[in-house]
């Protein structure tokens, strides 16, 4: 259920609300960044099975991509055939990752060489290099749907929640097109939980509801997910307090036995990494209140800004040999 008062926090600044909506038109109006550039023609092109004596020569071309890494697994049917589950877009998404690094060419080659390693002489081989040519297909069209779309970006305080839905239902008609009934297994769960984020921002954002009629409407919404989303949120929300507490925890200076109690619902080794940070924020906060008697003395020296500067930067080196702790204390310093 959703609490009135972690809503009233959520909601306490119209800012707060503004930003986590445009989050959500920033989110829905660009392609994944899988998304290869729009002149991968010779991917979408090509539907059949490339041998791998041709693969070999565009591979070559792009060897340094993706090394040290395995590609996942396809899925596969009892029967060979490539099964209809997301694990397929994982494995296509895998190599999208090297887009930077690689030709169109050579990208083509990579996923077709890694295919035919996978599955020569299954029935899926041919299944898989035809659908990775349709999401490349896909991919593409994505690409130029942006790109014809000179819409600047609307500020967060005049966001057009219904442009956006209009957005996601363009895409999924896209990946209707050019996937066919491999859209749904694809993008089925990405739109829904897409969907579901754009009504719960809208409700948000909606300043004609009081906070309880936002916690009622936010109620419903959450019961139209199926039971196992619904759980997850649940999870989510529980697993988010138990954060908040130790977060609390850490922040008062707490000893490591308090963090590790407060954890110890998420397992022994979450205890103990609690236990490990609480430690590490108590070092760092002893470690802090010595640096910040040094750096009092600098102060003191009415030195040049740029003098002082340098003498800082040169005494949080010599107390926090690692530089994030060394840039908190810095922030330490401003706030």
């Amino acid at each position: 259920m959703v609490n009135l008062r972690s809503l009233t926090s959520g909601i306490a600044t119209a800012a707060v609300g503004a930003a986590a909506a445009f989050g959500i038109y920033q989110r829905f109006s660009n392609p994944p960044a899988q998304t290869p550039p729009a002149a991968s023609t010779g991917v979408a092109a090509t539907a059949g099975v490339t041998p791998p004596a041709v693969a070999n020569a565009a591979v070559a071309t792009g060897a340094a991509a993706l090394e040290g890494a395995t590609a996942p697994r396809l899925p596969l049917d009892a029967e060979g055939h490539l099964a209809h589950v997301r694990g397929v877009r994982d494995f296509f998404d895998y190599f999208l990752t090297a887009r930077s690094q690689l030709s169109d060419t050579a990208l083509d080659a990579r996923v077709k060489a890694a295919i035919h390693t996978q599955l020569a002489r299954k029935p899926a081989e041919a299944e898989a290099t035809q659908l990775w040519a349709r999401y490349d297909a896909y991919l593409s069209a994505l690409d130029k749907l942006k790109t014809n779309d000179k819409t600047e970006p609307p500020a967060a305080a005049t966001l057009d929640f219904d442009a956006i839905a209009r957005s996601i239902d363009q895409r999924a008609q896209l990946a209707s097109e050019k996937l066919g009934e491999w859209a749904d297994v694809f993008f089925k769960d990405d739109l829904a939980e897409q969907r579901y984020a754009l009504a719960r921002a809208r409700i948000m954002a909606d300043t004609s509801l009081s906070a309880a009629e936002k916690v009622s409407r936010l109620e419903a919404l959450e019961q139209s997910l199926p039971a196992a989303r619904r759980e997850a949120l649940a999870r989510e929300r529980r697993d988010d307090a138990v954060r908040q507490g130790i977060q609390q925890a850490l922040q008062q200076g707490d000893s490591p036995e308090a963090a590790r109690a407060a954890a110890a619902q998420f397992g022994p080794q979450a205890a103990e990494r609690a236990a490990h940070f609480a430690q590490e924020e108590r070092d760092f906060r002893d470690r802090y209140a010595q640096y910040a008697g040094q750096r009092k003395q600098i102060d003191a020296q009415s030195l040049a800004p740029e003098d002082r500067e340098r003498q800082l930067t040169q005494l949080r080196q010599q107390y926090f040999s690692d530089p994030a702790n060394a840039r908190r204390a810095a922030a330490f310093d401003g706030s």
